[in-house]
């Protein structure tokens, strides 16, 4: 190899085409073929949940490209929760990201922090009671939640909570 081919260096699974895109070398190995019971095998429907710090931007506007982004994981419902240290705000309602937020709406989601859902429902109907971020105010305060799964125990979780 000569000085203008570059240092040598181990092989890559993209090649660097001097006009465009990289292009995918095909004597690698195809990084898509996975053993059947390999997680990634076939696609995976669950919500899509996003967190978001960001002290120099509103924290929102980050969440909201961030489930755009995650869509495909839920279309069913989608829901921001925002603070600026001082109070938490919820946005939520049934439909697409892009169906459920609107400019105004990020007027009262101001603040560096938000979390951020979008849900495909595995069990619980297709209702805006089952929208994400859930908000609750208890006795140290408010708390934002959004998850992806089912919480079974979530009875014993309150009572060992409350017993604190």
């Amino acid at each position: 190899m000569n000085s203008k081919d570059g240092p040598s260096a181990e092989p890559t699974p993209y090649l660097h085409t001097p006009n465009g895109p990289p292009a995918f070398d095909d004597s690698m190995d195809d990084p898509f073929d996975y053993p059947e019971d390999h997680p990634f095998d076939h696609p995976r429907e669950e919500c899509g949940v996003v967190g978001v710090f960001s002290p120099d931007e509103e924290a929102s506007r980050m969440a909201f490209l961030a489930l755009f982004a995650l869509q495909h994981r839920g279309q069913e419902s989608a829901g921001i929760a925002a603070t600026n240290g001082e109070a938490v705000k919820v946005h939520s309602d049934m439909g697409l990201v892009t169906q459920v937020f609107r400019e105004r709406d990020f007027y009262a989601l101001a603040g560096d922090m938000a979390i951020g859902h979008t849900r495909y429902s595995t069990t619980g109907g297709s209702e805006i009671c089952n929208a994400q971020p859930m908000l609750v105010d208890g006795i140290a305060g408010q708390l934002a939640l959004a998850n992806n799964g089912n919480i079974i125990n979530a009875l014993q979780l309150k009572e060992q909570l409350l017993d604190r």
